[in-house]
């Protein structure tokens, strides 16, 4: 027998909003899903631990309530598990977060009640799961790997995400908005090589690279129009050495949902994608800093279930 469903909730996610939310949808939770499991994070990775806790407890539904850092933190706990534990396990995603960019990309619905329907009557999919290898950041100095299900990023996407990290209070759309055009003011192009899909290497100067499993990043900014979370591939996305002015300017042009027409621009799919460069360049997961290059990006086609709403 499967155990019972486990609820992961992060109370800071949304500037501690999720914390609120949480209490006024216990009790309907609880009694939908008797008898579940409720664990709150304390501190960073805790996700992550508690969700290999629960799968290896019987657990076979995990929820993730808070933000894309929240869910980020199940997927890795949950692709630690064996093949055929996690052909079994299902992710649901409660969202709650400062940007909440997967649940966008995935069409669930904002509103609470709409919400927790998914996960009442939802229908299990598989998607896509990038893999990330790399050098890690602070105490993870050595290689480190990470999956992730929405996007990952190096170059200037991945510093602007230190930053609204590290604010005390994040914001939404407005404070990745600001903090995109500061840390453009100050931002140097680096040199990165990227050999795509095996193919001969290719130097230039970036802004950002974007991998994209689904369309929005930074707070609701359509990165990868029509990138899907289960066609077997990757939207790659190239920033290059735009100018500050008309690389601001184009920041705009992200909220439109179309592709950005500009010669320093460019959008291909790929299952695999290997970068590096002789400075550091940070890389960031589904809205969550973990290293930096050399990195190497790879699909795992139908690796994990997510609740979704049901299809017509």
């Amino acid at each position: 027998m499967h155990g019972p469903p486990t609820f992961l909730v992060n109370p800071a996610s949304g500037g501690g909003r999720a914390a609120a939310q949480w209490r006024e949808w216990e009790p309907r939770l609880l009694r939908a899903f008797p008898p579940a499991r409720v664990a709150h994070t304390e501190r960073v990775y805790d996700a992550a631990r508690l969700t290999t806790e629960a799968v290896a407890a019987g657990s076979r539904m995990v929820v993730a309530v808070g933000g894309d850092g929240t869910v980020n933190e199940v997927v890795n706990g949950l692709m630690g598990a064996d093949l055929a534990t996690r052909k079994e396990c299902m992710l649901g995603i409660l969202a709650c977060g400062t940007g909440s960019d997967l649940a966008r990309g995935l069409g669930l619905p904002a509103d609470p009640d709409s919400a927790i329907a998914v996960l009442e009557r939802g229908q299990a999919r598989s998607l896509d799961v990038g893999r990330l290898r790399c050098v890690g950041l602070g105490a993870e100095r050595g290689a480190i790997v990470r999956h992730f299900v929405n996007e990952a990023d190096f170059g200037i996407g991945a510093e602007v995400t230190r930053r609204v990290n590290a604010r005390s209070r994040r914001g939404g759309r407005a404070t990745y908005l600001w903090t995109t055009v500061r840390a453009l003011l100050a931002w140097r192009d680096p040199e990165v090589e990227l050999r795509v899909d095996g193919g001969a290497p290719e130097r230039l100067r970036l802004k950002s690279v974007f991998l994209c499993n689904s369309a929005y990043a930074g707070g609701g900014m359509c990165i990868a129009p029509g990138a899907r979370s289960d066609d077997g591939q990757f939207r790659l996305v190239i920033y290059g050495a735009l100018g500050r002015i008309e690389a601001i300017r184009r920041l705009g042009e992200t909220y439109q949902g179309r592709e950005i027409e500009h010669p320093l621009i460019r959008y291909a799919d790929c299952r695999e994608l290997s970068a590096d460069a002789e400075v550091e360049v940070m890389i960031e997961c589904d809205g969550e800093p973990v290293g930096r290059l050399p990195a190497r990006f790879d699909l795992l086609p139908g690796a994990l279930r997510v609740l979704l709403a049901p299809t017509a």
